[in-house]
């Protein structure tokens, strides 16, 4: 469960501590768990939610994990039923009866069930970013805006560009 001494120090990133880049492909809840542990810095995009028939995705759900909850696209919450593993399962059964958005929920008969992974703090957190982004473009601010306000917050680092030759293009070619 340990990550290699390789990618568990103290070196790299802004601040003197470990800064690790990815793609979606390496963005499972685990991984940034134990990169987390670690106390790496954290620049991985992560897979957005599956969807499923164009229905609502998971991250249109609020889940609050320090509650037990979590809340639907139409306001109703519900308590996360623990799973013995880690994460938990919230039902939202009957409450789709009669909801006006359960045809964008849901297609199933007993109503929409949301799976709660044993990473979900961790994905939720990864996910902030594709949110704060989207956020920031309904508001109207440009591509400089946006690109300005994050390197403010995370350094100029964030821009960072793999190499397009050598290494770089067989990990990120």
């Amino acid at each position: 469960d340990d990550l290699p001494t390789e990618i568990s120090g103290d070196e790299g990133g802004d601040e003197g501590g470990l800064a690790v880049y990815g793609d979606a492909a390496y963005g499972a809840g685990e991984l940034l768990a134990k990169l987390e542990k670690a106390g790496t810095e954290i620049k991985i995009k992560v897979q957005p939610p599956p969807v499923q028939g164009g229905r609502f995705a998971k991250d249109r759900f609020a889940v609050d994990l320090s509650a037990g909850t979590v809340s639907c696209p139409n306001g109703v919450t519900v308590k996360i039923h623990p799973a013995k593993a880690g994460g938990g399962t919230a039902v939202f059964g009957t409450a789709c009866a009669g909801c006006p958005l359960a045809a964008q929920c849901t297609s199933s008969k007993d109503g929409r069930t949301v799976a709660i992974s044993r990473y979900e703090a961790e994905l939720v957190r990864a996910r902030a970013a594709r949110a704060d982004i989207r956020r920031r473009v309904a508001t109207g601010q440009s591509d400089a805006e946006i690109r300005q306000a994050y390197i403010d917050r995370f350094g100029p680092s964030i821009l960072l560009k793999p190499e397009s030759g050598g290494l770089g293009i067989l990990v990120w070619g």
